[in-house]
């Protein structure tokens, strides 16, 4: 599209070079702009959506990864103390207080009639 009229997109080379330094964000979209404005536009938000969607989804699945398998070295190591998984496991719940994914108990008053 863009193609020997904007610098940066002469080849295919140059162009993945050119989109990796937008997601860096040091890149100038004006010469972009002045060619097609409106395609310029639903290009760069199309290509930062799916971008930054798969640095996400990259991310939260190496997260899930290394949570399961630290998980489940948890049932095979007897060398790792339980009180490291319990302080573990009490973080991830104050999180997910704190984000809101879990609601927290009621709290229970209990009274003593001497």
């Amino acid at each position: 599209m863009y193609g020997r009229v904007v610098a940066g997109f002469d080849s295919v080379g140059h162009a993945i070079n050119t989109l990796l330094v937008v997601v860096k964000g040091s890149f100038n979209l004006h010469p972009l702009l002045d060619h097609h404005p409106v395609f310029t536009h639903f290009y760069m938000y199309s290509y930062y959506a799916s971008t930054y969607g798969l640095f996400i989804a990259f991310t939260i699945a190496i997260l899930q990864t290394t949570y399961r398998v630290s998980k489940s070295a948890r049932y095979f190591k007897a060398s790792i103390d339980t009180q490291d998984y319990e302080m573990i496991e009490f973080m991830l719940k104050r999180f997910k207080l704190w984000a809101g994914i879990k609601d927290p108990k009621p709290v229970r008053l209990l009274l003593y009639i001497l």
